[in-house]
């Protein structure tokens, strides 16, 4: 199933634009390249504005194209956007990764940088499922296991693990 989102565009550069969508209730950040200083300062805090004045709690960021973050901008990040961002009422942040590795490493550091935030932000390979999480943010994540075998009712997370990684079977003295 292919997402069309339909926005009204709030602010637009070269390097990011911001709009909101209706359907979703969201804020969209949708990065273009490589951005830095006040260009990539500028990008998240129209993204705030835009929260505030919509009184919305969800954040769509599409990192798709984006590119590393300077450790400056890195910091910016860390000090500034984090806690605004939740000050004008952001409580779930759908993150689509950037397809570059060296992008997606440099966003890993950024956030591991951040430690426990004050949001939920959830990363996502394909724009599908992060609609789909923001339509529905407090659902849970049913996992799903085929097997020609009856499973218990009851498993616990170490017997999961267990039969993920020793398809052989479990037993309780491992």
């Amino acid at each position: 199933m292919k997402m069309e989102l339909l926005q009204m565009i709030y602010y637009d550069s070269a390097h990011g634009q911001i709009s909101w969508n209706e359907e979703l209730q969201a804020v969209v950040m949708e990065w273009k390249g490589f951005a830095h200083g006040d260009e990539f300062q500028t990008i998240l805090i129209k993204g705030i504005e835009l929260l505030e004045q919509k009184k919305s709690g969800k954040l769509l960021m599409d990192s798709r194209k984006g590119s590393a973050i300077k450790a400056e901008d890195q910091e910016w990040v860390a000090q500034q956007f984090v806690a605004r961002a939740y000050g004008a009422g952001l409580r779930y942040l759908a993150m689509l990764l950037p397809k570059s590795m060296i992008a997606k490493l440099s966003l890993d550091r950024t956030i591991d940088g951040l430690g426990e935030l004050p949001y939920e932000l959830v990363n996502f390979s394909e724009m599908e499922e992060a609609v789909q999480w923001l339509t529905h943010p407090h659902a849970k994540f049913v996992l799903h296991i085929y097997s020609p075998f009856p499973i218990a009712a009851s498993i616990s997370t170490r017997q999961l693990l267990h039969c993920m990684m020793f398809p052989g079977g479990y037993s309780n003295s491992h």
